[in-house]
């Protein structure tokens, strides 16, 4: 019996190796800037607190965007006013949310990645029983 898998799908994108090590360290930057984001807020530092916010905004997936009103804008608004207070309330509903909210469901799982010798690593399986 002979079986083929082809996990390529319609909309999978081929990642190079160097623009894969360029996403991975935006989202260890942007952990990092939510970890000084939590900090700062609990010890009250609104100069800390501008840094990690901005350190996540740079750090923001290629594409994305703050919905205007949302609570991230909210939040980018309060520390620019150098509200302290709404800041902080902000800060703690996207916690809140965060905890509450399950996680995203990969929508396409499948993510190629080009090899060195030019072809894409993982497109088929082909398995013979």
């Amino acid at each position: 019996m002979s079986m083929s898998i082809n996990s390529s799908l319609a909309n999978s994108s081929v990642i190079s190796p160097q623009r894969a090590d360029s996403a991975a360290t935006r989202i260890a930057n942007r952990r990092d800037g939510y970890a000084q984001m939590a900090e700062a807020m609990q010890s009250g530092d609104l100069d800390a607190a501008k840094s990690a916010f901005a350190t996540v905004v740079r750090n923001a997936p290629p594409g994305a965007t703050m919905q205007p009103g949302g609570p991230m804008a909210q939040l980018g608004k309060a520390l620019a006013s150098g509200d302290l207070s709404a800041a902080q309330s902000t800060w703690s509903t996207i916690v809140q949310n965060h905890q509450t909210q399950p996680a995203m469901p990969i929508s396409n799982p499948t993510t190629q990645v080009a090899s060195s010798t030019g072809g894409t690593a993982g497109a088929t399986l082909n398995v013979t029983a």
